[in-house]
Formats: structure tokens, C-alpha cells, sequence
């Protein structure tokens, strides 16, 4: 199937009417919305075709974030950069193609909700808060094309929201290497303790202290073997008692 997405002039009329549209977002399908449209308000890139899929359905559950963002990524892997800036094909995914997912995993209980998982906001965080395209992003950042698991640094991102939310926020992961460095020495202790990134507060805290860290040496600098030094003397310092997490 074709790549579409909306117009911008219904993007428009989509962000602008949120309190006016705010009820239908609790409705099983999208028809609300396709009743408004014609076939003119719906473009596509006749250069770009992607196979029709579906997502992993589990209400509020972020455990099939992962696998999620495995199928979106392997079905719209020739996106470009650029054209994965684009709002409107986010938009029309969240709205349209992907609606029974978004109803499951974004239900909506208000309109900023709407704003920031449906629709997407300005800048990187927009495209990191949006559904769908935090999947496919996620994938992107992290995937391995040359590795035997080209996944297995996306499974790590994945891991939780806040792990997910808290590092791919921070400056510093604007850099895709130091980004998967980050991840696999975070994978490096998720070997020998799977639970402890799965805490909510260490997934919180953990990409503060690195950018902490990041005011004192410049982090583009640094190897795989120093960033797995500081999570492993991280780690030793949690569970020893030697940081007091929720001073961080």
C-alpha cells in the first residue's frame, strides 16, 4: 500500500478542533474522522510503498512496545529521515491505520493526551511522545543492520517508558553512537540482572547521571569501555547503598 498521510490543511483542522473532537477519541474506529474527509484530504507518496500491518494489541500495556516497534520499523524501514519528520504521516497513522492500537495502548483521558500521542509536537520530543512514531524511531536510533539480533539494542530501549522516556530525551542521545554505546552497557548488566534497569526510579535516574557525568567530560568522547565502567559503577554504588537514588 501507498504511504499516505493527511493534508495539511486537515492537520490543521485536526489540531486546532481537540476540545471540539475530544469525545470521539473514546469511539472503537475513526469513522468520525473519515466522515469528514474526501478523498482529496488524504495524499500519498507514489513513490513509497509499505506493507499493510498490525500492531500487538494489549490495553495500557507498554510490554508490546517492543515487538511494536520491531513490525513498524521492519514494514517502514525505507522511510527516510526526513520524510519520518513529517507530522501528517504520523498523524494519518494514529488517526487511521493504527487506531485500535492507539484506543489500546493511548487511551484517551484528556486533550493534552490528544496533543502529545496523537498528534506530534514540535521538535524531537514531539516525535517521541507521538504513538507511532516513537516506535518507529526508537527502532531507527538503535537498530544494528549488521548484527546477528539487529534488535537486541531496541529490546533494551524498550524496557520500560521511563528507561525509554528519560534517555532518548536527553541531548546527549542526539548522537546515535554514544546512544547504542549507552544501551549496550546497559544491556551488559541487564545479563547478569535483568531487574535492575526495570526499576522505575533507576531508569529514571540512570540517563540523569550520565548527563551529570556530561558536565564534566564531553560524552561524544567517550568508548564503549569507559560507559561500561560508569554503568557497572553505577550499579555497584545502587545496590551497595552508596547513592542515595533520590538525591539524583
Amino acid at each position: 500500500m501507498r504511504l499516505k498521510y493527511l493534508k495539511d490543511e486537515v492537520l490543521y483542522e485536526i489540531k486546532h478542533s481537540i476540545s471540539i473532537n475530544s469525545s470521539y477519541y473514546s469511539n472503537k474506529d475513526s469513522q468520525w474522522l473519515l466522515q469528514l474527509l474526501d478523498n482529496t484530504d488524504i495524499a500519498n507518496d507514489g513513490a513509497k510503498d509499505y506493507p499493510k500491518f498490525k500492531l500487538l494489541n494489549r490495553a495500557k500495556s507498554v510490554l508490546n512496545d517492543f515487538e511494536n516497534s520491531k513490525i513498524i520499523y521492519a514494514n517502514m524501514i525505507n522511510l527516510s529521515d526526513i520524510q519520518a519528520t513529517d507530522e501528517r504521516i504520523w498523524t494519518f497513522l494514529t488517526h487511521v491505520d493504527c487506531w485500535e492500537y492507539m484506543q489500546s495502548r493511548w487511551p484517551v483521558e484528556n486533550g493534552s493526551r490528544i496533543s502529545e500521542r496523537y498528534l506530534v509536537s514540535s521538535g524531537k520530543r514531539g516525535l517521541l511522545r507521538n504513538g507511532i512514531s516513537r516506535l518507529w524511531w526508537g527502532a531507527r536510533l538503535t537498530y544494528l543492520p549488521f548484527d546477528e539480533d539487529p534488535f537486541r539494542l531496541t529490546k533494551i530501549l524498550f524496557k520500560n517508558q521511563n528507561l525509554f522516556q528519560h534517555l532518548m530525551e536527553r541531548g546527549y542521545t542526539n548522537n546515535r553512537t554514544l546512544l547504542k554505546m549507552v544501551l549496550s552497557s546497559i544491556e551488559k548488566i541487564d545479563m547478569s540482572d535483568e531487574t535492575f534497569f526495570s526499576q522505575r526510579e533507576i531508569s529514571q535516574k540512570y540517563p540523569k547521571y550520565l548527563n551529570l557525568l556530561g558536565g564534566r567530560i564531553i560524552l561524544d568522547t567517550l568508548d564503549q569501555k569507559y560507559l561500561d565502567n560508569v554503568a557497572q559503577d553505577f550499579y555497584q554504588k545502587v545496590i551497595n547503598g552508596y547513592i542515595d537514588i533520590s538525591s539524583l
